[in-house]
């Protein structure tokens, strides 16, 4: 996907108010509870509780250990991935990594009934369970779950394949474990899941699934910079959200936002994390007793910012543009930002316009 700059256009105000989601890349416990007949679920972050509608969990586009990039490895058993052999699958992995960690944890003691599980996935011992089931996945790719036992992967759930009853965790109660979260795809991904147990005596008495909880990731920086800046009702619309929208109003896409750190929410000709013009800004500089055209613009410099630039001149906006330039001066602000002064390779002379190409990883 490519999408050149456009010019900081007028203010026209979208009326978006909702809170932009909280990313927590620590360890976490998705917490199911089972009260008054009713079940609701929590996010448990280091003694604190938050609402699962307000946060995100990111995963790093690198490879490991320095991310959660893999590669699916040969066997018809990874199928449930959802890709090829040797393609990326991004994991956020049972075991901690010292980043995002997610757990699923039950701490209630004899409320549901004891009785032996059937499904050959689950060991023939007597246990509580909580049935945690995959209601729906919403995202640019597949997602499962599964865990290593015994020198093999034992899959819980897969949306590869479409979504059944047999998509389905089993968590002792009381209980907490850790299992491997993929994704096929960088991008936000919303998981829906339910849970259900059964009050007894052994398995009658089935309480009600209860209304799907909504768990948000999002894989890769891009990802999680659209997770950081949109609410739970507006991160998933493409219309609000996506790369291509404009959720301002001001002319600028939201890949355009991205890029040179300005605010989707409200027009701004500043990089928000710095304080300073954005650009891509027009100006002259000297090299030597040379006058040239150039453009000054910020830029992300991490390796894993899913998005390149190139800059581009034509000698009229009707013109046909060409990529190229010297790369001027490059100041370097941390924190995975730099600024980039490049001149055109002609001397001032006529008419001169200059653009940024900015394009997405995909």
């Amino acid at each position: 996907m490519k999408t050149p700059t456009a010019g900081l256009g007028l203010l026209f105000l979208s009326g978006l108010t909702g809170q932009a989601l909280e990313a927590l890349p620590e360890h976490v416990d998705i917490s199911p509870v089972y009260t008054n007949g009713e079940w609701s679920w929590t996010i448990v972050s280091d003694g604190e509780v938050k609402e699962t509608n307000e946060v995100f969990l990111p995963a790093r586009d690198l490879e490991t250990p320095d991310g959660e990039l893999f590669q699916r490895p040969p066997g018809e058993q990874w199928d449930f991935l959802g890709m090829e052999e040797g393609e990326s699958v991004w994991i956020l992995p049972q075991s901690d990594a010292g980043y995002t960690w997610p757990g699923i944890e039950n701490a209630q003691s004899g409320t549901f009934s004891t009785y032996v599980e059937s499904d050959p996935r689950v060991g023939p011992l007597p246990q509580q369970w909580v049935r945690i089931g995959l209601e729906g996945v919403e995202g640019p790719g597949a997602f499962s779950l599964f865990q290593f036992q015994g020198g093999g992967a034992v899959v819980w759930m897969s949306s590869a394949d479409g979504i059944s009853a047999e998509d389905l965790f089993f968590l002792a109660s009381p209980g907490h474990d850790h299992m491997n979260w993929a994704f096929s795809a960088t991008g936000v991904y919303r998981v829906s899941l339910n849970a259900s147990a059964f009050l007894g005596p052994g398995t009658n008495n089935p309480t009600a699934p209860g209304e799907a909880v909504d768990l948000f990731f999002a894989v890769g920086a891009r990802a999680a910079w659209r997770a950081s800046w949109f609410a739970a009702d507006e991160v998933m619309n493409e219309l609000l959200a996506g790369d291509a929208a404009d959720a301002d109003q001001d002319g600028i896409d939201n890949l355009l936002e991205y890029a040179f750190g300005t605010d989707p929410r409200s027009a701004s000709p500043l990089n928000v994390e710095l304080g300073e013009t954005a650009g891509p800004e027009l100006m002259m500089v000297s090299d030597g007793e040379v006058s040239y055209p150039a453009l000054r613009f910020f830029k992300r410099n991490n390796p894993d910012a899913d998005v390149s630039y190139e800059v581009e001149w034509s000698g009229g906006l009707t013109g046909a543009w060409e990529e190229g330039g010297i790369e001027h001066l490059v100041e370097d602000f941390g924190d995975g930002w730099e600024r980039v002064t490049i001149r055109d390779d002609q001397a001032v002379s006529g008419s001169r316009f200059g653009r940024v190409r900015v394009i997405a990883a995909e």
